[in-house]
């Protein structure tokens, strides 16, 4: 490839064929070399058809590695070794990615698709099995509201096919939070009744996450403050350490001064001992939460993501969090999460963060030339 200036990856034919690029796809598989064949996933290929391309290519891709398999041939697990020396891997299982990918689709055709492969595996009571399955139902809708049209699309599964996912819509509502859509959101709630959770277990669920991730504030301000969508103590930290990981400083403060997403349920306060609202500073800077700047560092850091100024944003976080009364305080690892962050080292230190790692503290600023040694600075 290029020259043997590359190694051939089955990657690139996915995202050739979810690209809706047919012949760009089909050209990478004829330049695989033999020992990289037994790498491609042909489900991963037939999803990114389904995603990507028009319903005639994936009607000649579903048959050409399924082998025209139909109905009760594709309603159980089959590996079958190809001529060409690719190896086509297939579990019944693998429908749900199937239809999910032609409901996200960004082609006109993508309700054709999905019913082109519920007639194939299903055949004539496909749309009814699919009824039956509102876990399933929930994924579906959340892949079509991801579409610029995703309205229109649920709409239309909702009124024309009647179809109902059982998880209070959480999964549309967060695909239209990813996309800032609060048109979207408000039709779901006020016209569909849509009834997301805000939060799973001990995380906060995606209806707040994708759109506290993306920066959304005006969406996160709406589930708060309009439809009550809101989460106890442990998800409200992760969804701090989101914000934090995003460089989105404007909403983490927000979010830890207003409170608006916060609402604790009786066991989550007494399990955390925390009777004092989330932005108490002792609880989370003891639990490593909104507080703790090694949770933002270990998922990726806010510097990473923050936009401009590069590692500037992770010391932004910092003095934030100190700035809002989380105190610094001994915490694992919080200097080997600034990952040589000169800027951020100097405001944990500052801050008189401790730790274990401390000393990495040190060794950063003693190699940083632009910190000058005490006796340096005597000299001076």
């Amino acid at each position: 490839m290029a020259g043997q200036r590359c190694r051939w990856s089955s990657k690139a034919v996915y995202a050739a064929a979810g690209g809706g690029h047919v012949a760009l796809a089909q050209r990478l598989l004829t330049l695989c070399p033999e020992q990289s064949k037994r790498w491609l996933c042909v489900v991963e290929l037939l999803k990114a058809v389904a995603r990507g391309c028009g319903l005639a290519d994936l009607g000649r891709a579903h048959d050409h590695w399924l082998g025209g398999r139909r109905e009760q041939q594709l309603r159980r697990d089959f590996t079958e070794q190809r001529p060409d020396g690719f190896t086509a891997v297939y579990h019944a299982a693998d429908l749900d990615a199937l239809l999910v990918a032609a409901a996200g689709s960004p082609t006109p055709c993508w309700l054709d698709k999905l019913d082109v492969m519920l007639q194939r595996h299903l055949g004539s009571a496909g749309a009814a099995q699919l009824a039956a399955r509102p876990d399933l139902l929930s994924r579906v809708f959340g892949a079509a509201m991801s579409a610029p049209d995703g309205l229109a699309r649920v709409r239309l599964l909702w009124e024309q096919r009647g179809w109902r996912p059982d998880d209070g819509l959480e999964a549309a509502v967060a695909a239209a939070g990813a996309r800032g859509d609060t048109a979207a959101i408000s039709y779901l709630f006020e016209q569909l009744g849509a009834d997301p959770q805000g939060s799973v277990y001990y995380e906060p669920s995606d209806a707040l996450l994708l759109p506290a991730e993306r920066g959304h504030m005006h969406v996160l301000q709406l589930l708060a403050h309009q439809h009550g969508v809101r989460c106890d103590f442990k998800p409200f930290r992760q969804l701090a350490v989101a914000l934090a990981a995003g460089g989105h400083l404007q909403i983490l403060r927000w979010h830890l001064q207003v409170e608006a997403l916060y609402g604790t349920s009786e066991d989550e306060t007494q399990e955390s001992g925390d009777s004092g609202g989330a932005g108490d500073s002792e609880g989370a800077g003891d639990s490593g939460g909104a507080g703790d700047s090694g949770g933002a560092g270990d998922s990726g850091g806010a510097g990473d993501s923050g936009g401009a100024g590069g590692s500037g944003p992770s010391a932004a976080v910092v003095e934030l969090l100190a700035e809002l009364g989380y105190p610094g305080g001994t915490i694992t690892d919080v200097y080997e999460a600034a990952a040589g962050d000169v800027p951020t080292i100097r405001a944990l230190a500052r801050l008189r963060f401790r730790g274990s790692d401390s000393h990495l503290a040190l060794i950063a600023l003693l190699e940083d030339p632009a910190v000058p040694l005490m006796g340096e600075a005597q000299l001076d």
